[in-house]
């Protein structure tokens, strides 16, 4: 009796996040509009390449969400993928960005930093809410997105914040479904 009952509640709480997950749905291409978007000025020296155009390319099925990040500044274009299950816990994320650079000619450059991510649901379920962490030796950071959907579901929020030791950035993010 005691295991029948067990797997009923592991199945009502899989199906409840599938439910969830299929109410509060990302899928489409998304343009960042950098004049309603509010990011931060780099502080302390720092050069930031400056973004001239951010596109998402965003798949979502069921509780499964994979985001394709395009960026392309003064420097070129910059592109990542990262998909992940939404409520099924922390993920590795492997990426080549942040990679460092060889301390001298014909030395390998290091290794690319560690990055964990999740993503869940927010309690009323109209949020995305995905936190990554990032360790670079002993330094470390976690950025925390909030995504939402306008009410016509042509406007997609991030509300970013950023926080690298003792410092923390907020960011905006407005984009147009196109």
């Amino acid at each position: 009796m005691k295991k029948t009952l067990l797997i009923l509640l592991i199945v009502l709480f899989t199906f409840s996040i599938c439910l969830y997950a299929q109410e509060l749905n990302l899928t489409g291409t998304w343009k960042l509009d950098l004049e309603k978007s509010q990011m931060p000025q780099m502080g302390g020296g720092g050069r930031a390449p400056q973004t001239r155009e951010t596109t998402l390319n965003i798949e979502q099925k069921d509780n499964v969400i994979k985001i394709e990040t395009v960026t392309i500044t003064q420097r070129g274009e910059r592109k990542s993928i990262i998909t992940l299950v939404i409520g099924g816990g922390e993920t590795q994320v492997v990426s080549a960005m942040g990679r460092r650079r060889p301390t001298q000619e014909g030395a390998p450059a290091g290794p690319a930093p560690v990055t964990l991510a999740k993503a869940e649901l927010s309690e009323d379920g109209n949020s995305l809410i995905i936190t990554t962490t990032t360790q670079r030796g002993e330094f470390s950071s976690i950025t925390t997105s909030t995504y939402s959907l306008s009410e016509a579901g042509k406007i997609l929020t991030e509300k970013q914040t950023r926080t690298f030791g003792d410092r923390e950035s907020e960011s905006v993010l407005i984009y147009n479904k196109s």
